[in-house]
């Protein structure tokens, strides 16, 4: 009798054999990694139309993103609060990367907040597992064509090796590039790669560093 929240794939995508892929890997990565701060998936099954779909709690949809944009939802988040979610943030992805898997899409976007201090690391659809890990993605014997791994992400979060496409050097480091980049915004208001296109904003992520956070908000505690 329980309340859940079941994701299925739209019908533009229910056909893509790697998007399909994709989707279970999301749903079986997700559900080995039991932390707190980790929306919890219950159940992975079939549908009868033979798509796949998976089921987990409910979450209040309000994002860090929808906190930091709008100046009504900030002026109830004072930053020693703010602080606390960036804190449970951060040991989400220590838990993950302790086994072996990036996240590889950290922004405030997939920062759920919920009722009662409840903080969720959301949106594992393009993790992947870097190095040896006890986290398995596929039933033994049966290896469905894979998904890119080399793709995704967004710009302004997206560490510079990826936009580089140095893929040997992407490690567990490339989710610490988007921590900072979230605790930038934060502090200072802003985000600390801003640009007027695509291009600008890929080169300004790669080439220029950041003005520090207390030029724009002298109050920002020095430690931090």
């Amino acid at each position: 009798r329980r309340t859940v929240a079941l994701k299925t794939l739209n019908s533009s995508t229910a056909l893509d054999p790697v998007l399909v892929n994709r989707f279970v890997e999301e749903a079986r990565l997700t559900g080995q990694l039991e932390h707190p701060n980790i929306v919890p998936v219950y159940d992975l099954g079939t549908a009868p139309d033979g798509q796949p779909f998976y089921t987990m709690r409910v979450v209040k949809k309000t994002s860090l993103r929808d906190v930091l944009d709008h100046p009504e939802a900030r002026a109830q988040w004072p930053l020693t609060r703010l602080l606390d979610v960036f804190l449970h943030v951060s040991r989400a992805l220590a838990y993950a990367h302790s086994h072996h898997v990036l996240h590889r899409d950290v922004k405030p976007e997939n920062i759920l907040l919920g009722d009662f201090g409840v903080v969720y690391l959301a949106d594992w659809g393009l993790a992947t597992v870097v190095g040896a890990s006890e986290i398995t993605l596929h039933e033994k014997g049966s290896i469905p064509p894979r998904a890119a791994t080399g793709s995704g992400g967004t710009p302004g979060y997206m560490a510079p090796e990826i936009l580089r496409g140095e893929w040997n050097n992407v490690d567990l480091r490339t989710d610490l590039f988007a921590l900072g980049v979230i605790l930038y915004e934060i502090l200072t208001g802003s985000r600390p790669f801003e640009a007027d296109s695509l291009a600008e904003l890929i080169v300004a992520t790669c080439e220029k560093t950041p003005r520090l956070p207390r030029e724009l908000s002298p109050s920002c505690p020095l430690l931090l």
